[in-house]
């Protein structure tokens, strides 16, 4: 932006930095769960957003394997999206 308009961006750096918007999410993190009265809440906020991982051999059935699948969303270590 600021090469073609000449002025600086107004964008925060970490908003197109994204190991600077890690290291910042990190900090500020980790400063909230050193106080008592938000450790309990963003505890509860990042164990909320996720399922704790089956394994397809441990359903009775195949349907109730495809539900679980179907209701949880998919991670993986990659940063692309699964497919």
């Amino acid at each position: 932006m600021a090469e073609a308009t000449g002025k600086a961006s107004s964008v925060s750096k970490l908003a197109t930095d994204d190991i600077a918007y890690q290291q910042a999410l990190n900090g500020i993190l980790t400063e909230l769960m050193g106080k008592r009265e938000y450790a309990g809440a963003i505890i509860a906020l990042l164990t909320s957003e996720y399922a704790a991982y089956r394994a397809p051999f441990q359903f009775e059935t195949e349907k109730g394997y495809r539900e679980y699948v179907q209701d949880t969303e998919p991670r993986t270590l990659s940063p692309d999206p699964p497919k």
